[in-house]
């Protein structure tokens, strides 16, 4: 066995190394055990630095989102997305290094960074290729910056570094892989449906927001960024809830298999219950209906977002019924990112147009099978209280569930 510290492995692709990959067996419980397992990497060009088509890994970054920052206002504020970008990122981080042993041609991870490092990687790719399979053209989603262990800082609410977590941050357009604490049995990065979901944020953001770091409906239904309104809180809960449904959906084409809970592994029971997509009694109550209608920034400061959205990704959930219902669900609402885009567009003047109605009917006119559409028409009258007479594609035979 030979030891790379010093000197680096040369990179072949696909390279063959190991990973933490949950597998359904090992007595790890609904959750599954992450366990060591060969994987290859289809993209990386170099695998010490961690960087490859589909995107590169930065290491000891520092971001702080404020937004008292005086260099805000150069320019009279009217900064674009590169300078914008300059502004948050205070420190600029750099390439990773990761250490390996190699035994029969298989790199094995050296140390705990580079076990973390090498299977967020593989999961990025494995996101990559899934949103690829669902009809998204490679050429949106590559060579994304993936921060690794940097330091996050917001200040809004006076100074406070982020940790446990792993996030797509639209500021400035990369993912981050933070720190934990707590997060000890599955650090985010190493579930592979945590990063689906970061991915899915990607893919909304660039295929509905115009990749744009301020999109335009939450500046201007808002009349700035994270200010009140109904229609930016329906827009952060259909990002919220499709996330979770393409997470759930990527989660079939895994060793452990089609897992409506992928929350297990990382978080505690409770949590991971709520955001469960298999339950069947998650359905849009009367508080909630108030509070989308009624609530501005209260709305995700709650929570509700969060709420609102696992229940759109459980009416998806519950309108299949097999891997192949839910991929073609998957590939019927990327495909309809497009005309929400300019749905979005053709009423920014016009805020009260962009209701959960339409964007429902939305995705349900880019499905087309008749039967499935039937199945989530269904699902969305019941769980989400959807008037009939507002969903131009719904079936005639679609009846609201009974779950309700």
């Amino acid at each position: 066995m030979i030891l790379f510290a010093a000197c680096a492995p040369e990179t072949t692709q696909p390279a063959q190394v190991m990973a933490l990959v949950r597998s359904p067996g090992g007595g790890g419980g609904a959750g599954g055990l992450y366990v060591p397992q060969q994987v290859s990497l289809d993209t990386v060009s170099d695998v010490v630095a961690l960087k490859g088509s589909i995107g590169y890994l930065v290491g000891g970054a520092r971001i702080v989102v404020d937004p008292a920052d005086p260099l805000l206002r150069l320019n009279g504020g009217n900064l674009n997305d590169d300078q914008l970008a300059q502004v948050f990122i205070k420190g600029e981080g750099a390439d990773p290094r990761a250490s390996y042993i190699e035994k029969d041609g298989v790199l094995w991870p050296a140390d705990f960074h580079t076990w973390n490092m090498v299977t967020s990687y593989f999961n990025f790719e494995q996101a990559f290729e899934y949103f690829q399979a669902i009809g998204v053209p490679g050429e949106t989603l590559s060579e994304v910056r993936i921060y690794y262990f940097p330091s996050l800082v917001f200040t809004e609410d006076g100074p406070q570094e982020m940790r446990d977590n792993a996030l797509y941050l639209s500021l400035v357009k990369s993912f981050l892989v933070l720190p934990f604490d707590k997060l000890q049995e599955a650090p985010l990065a190493i579930n592979a449906e945590v990063v689906a979901h970061e991915y899915a944020h990607l893919v909304f953001h660039r295929l509905v927001y115009g990749n744009k770091a301020l999109p335009d409906p939450l500046v201007r239904w808002a009349g700035g960024l994270g200010a009140p309104s109904p229609q930016v809180n329906l827009l952060k809960s259909f990002d919220e809830g499709l996330s979770d449904f393409h997470a759930f959906s990527a989660s079939c084409r895994g060793a452990f298999g089609c897992d409506p809970r992928f929350l297990d592994s990382s978080f505690d029971d409770a949590l991971a219950t709520a955001r469960d997509l298999s339950r069947r009694d998650t359905c849009m109550d009367d508080g909630l209906y108030n509070a989308l209608h009624s609530q501005g920034g209260d709305f995700t400061r709650l929570g509700n977002h969060y709420a609102l959205g696992t229940i759109l990704a459980s009416a998806l959930y519950h309108a299949g019924a097999s891997p192949q219902d839910w991929e073609l669900i998957s590939t019927s609402v990327v495909s309809a990112y497009p005309d929400l885009q300019s749905f979005i567009a053709t009423n920014l003047n016009t805020p009260e147009n962009f209701t959960l109605e339409a964007v429902l009917d939305l995705l349900m006119a880019h499905t087309s099978s008749i039967e499935l559409r039937t199945r989530m028409c269904s699902q969305f009258l019941g769980r989400l209280r959807i008037e009939r007479a507002l969903l131009e594609h719904c079936p005639a035979q679609a009846v609201p569930t009974t779950d309700c």
